[in-house]
Formats: C-alpha cells, sequence, structure tokens
C-alpha cells in the first residue's frame, strides 16, 4: 500500500514522492507474507480522519485479502514496513474457522463505524464503534447468499455493495437478500499471522 503525503488538490502528479509503504520495506521489493508487517493480495484501504488538523492521527484498515484479515494502523506510519498495531480476523469471540472473516475486499469507515465484506463467506459485516483491537467483534454480520465485493454511499446514504452471487448460495432471489442478520459456517481457512 502505498502512501502519498500531499494535500487533496494536490496530490498525485509525477512529481509526487511516495512517503511510504505498508507491507513492504520499499519499492525494490514484492514479498507477500502474513506477519503484521507484511500482506498478501491488498485489494482496498479505508482511512478514518480522528483529527482533520493533524493527518497522523488517522487510523488506517486495509483489506489484506489472501490472509483473510484486516490489518489497522492506529496512525500515519512514516517509515516503510511498518508493522500493524492490531490484525481483525474473527466475527465472535470463539475463534474457529466458522467464525473467520474470509476473503475481505471492499472497506468503508466514516469515523465512527466500520464496514468490510466478508467476500467468500457472503457476508457484510459492522462496527458500531471503530475496533481498538483484535478481540474487537462486528456488532452486526449480514448475509447476502452470494459474494459481496466492495462498498460505497451515495450522498443520500445508501449503502451501494457490489454482489457477484447475490441470492445464487442460497437459491432466492436478490430482493429476498441483504436484511437478515446470521452466520453461516465457512470452509476451513487459518487467519494467517499473528492472533
Amino acid at each position: 500500500v502505498l502512501i502519498f503525503r500531499c494535500k487533496k488538490n494536490e496530490c498525485l502528479n509525477e512529481n509526487t514522492p511516495i512517503y511510504a509503504i505498508l507491507g513492504q520495506n520499499s519499492t525494490e521489493t514484492s514479498y507477500s507474507g502474513a506477519t503484521l508487517s507484511n500482506l498478501n493480495f491488498p485489494i482496498n484501504v479505508a482511512v478514518a480522519d480522528l483529527d482533520t488538523a493533524d493527518s497522523s492521527s488517522a487510523k488506517i484498515y486495509v483489506t489484506d485479502t489472501h490472509n483473510s484479515r484486516v490489518l489497522v494502523w492506529d496512525s500515519i506510519p512514516a517509515s516503510n514496513g511498518k508493522a500493524a498495531d492490531f490484525q481483525l480476523c474473527y466475527t465472535t469471540s470463539s475463534r474457529s474457522n466458522n467464525t473467520m472473516i474470509n476473503w475481505p475486499w471492499g472497506i468503508y469507515t466514516d469515523g465512527e463505524k466500520l464496514i468490510t465484506v466478508s467476500t467468500r463467506a457472503g457476508e457484510i459485516l459492522v462496527w458500531n464503534e471503530l475496533p481498538k483491537g483484535s478481540s474487537d467483534y462486528p456488532d452486526t454480520i449480514i448475509k447476502t447468499g452470494g459474494t459481496p465485493r466492495n462498498i460505497s454511499f451515495d450522498a443520500m446514504g445508501n449503502a451501494l455493495i457490489p454482489d457477484h452471487n447475490v441470492g445464487n448460495a442460497a437459491g432466492e432471489s436478490g430482493s429476498d437478500m441483504g436484511t437478515r442478520v446470521i452466520k453461516k459456517a465457512r470452509k476451513k481457512q487459518k487467519c494467517r499471522g499473528f492472533a
């Protein structure tokens, strides 16, 4: 994950230097891994600006897809390869293959809530408050019956979540999906890294 430190209007031109890199020690390396310092197929990033006057206080959330977890940095790192402060891997305190975050893609925060998708489990996970550690579990689990990929909100506050297979897994139509809060058994898969 590349971090460019600049003002929004002046960012990302050919002269903007990379400020820091998450998951790698430099732009010369390209290694995946499962420690809190490594990533394996990061798909999406969400940032919670907790203090608009000081962007270093921002929390960073990265979906580390092939490691089936979300890595969390409590501030913007000033150097490459800084380890995450903690990871989110489970949906309940019952740590088993059935309670894993499974292949997360999309993630969203408004600075108060955190929402991510557990793509292979066909779930949308909602924390009503920003997690403070690995033992903070989602408050709500919404079963889609498919493979939700990303999360966006429109100006009216409607959630838009692309789901490639909605309804297929449960044999239901899309109009019946999205409001039930349930949990589903998942394929056996281990959260890679530190618990």
